[in-house]
């Protein structure tokens, strides 16, 4: 497990959480575009059961979705799928 690319979906969710204990966002303190891609995946992982829920996660997912801009996007979605189900 010392060599590049091996290892565990466990031990890489353990990096992560130890990250995102010490760090708000994905690439420090700011939200980064790493962030758009990296909270989206936590935020459907966790809402299906295909995350574990463990305290960072959810910490990151909140930090996420209570950004104005998430739910500007979560609006134009919605008006998307209301017309697309017409």
């Amino acid at each position: 497990q010392g060599m590049a690319g091996f290892g565990s979906l466990d031990l890489a969710l353990d990096a992560v959480e130890t990250w995102l204990k010490a760090n708000d966002f994905a690439a420090g303190s700011r939200f980064t575009m790493a962030d758009t891609y990296f909270g989206s995946q936590f935020v459907w992982g966790l809402r299906f059961g295909t995350m574990p829920e463990r305290p960072a996660f959810r910490a990151y997912v909140d930090r996420i979705t209570q950004r104005p801009a998430y739910a500007e996007a979560n609006a134009i979605d919605a008006a998307i799928i209301k017309v697309a189900a017409q």
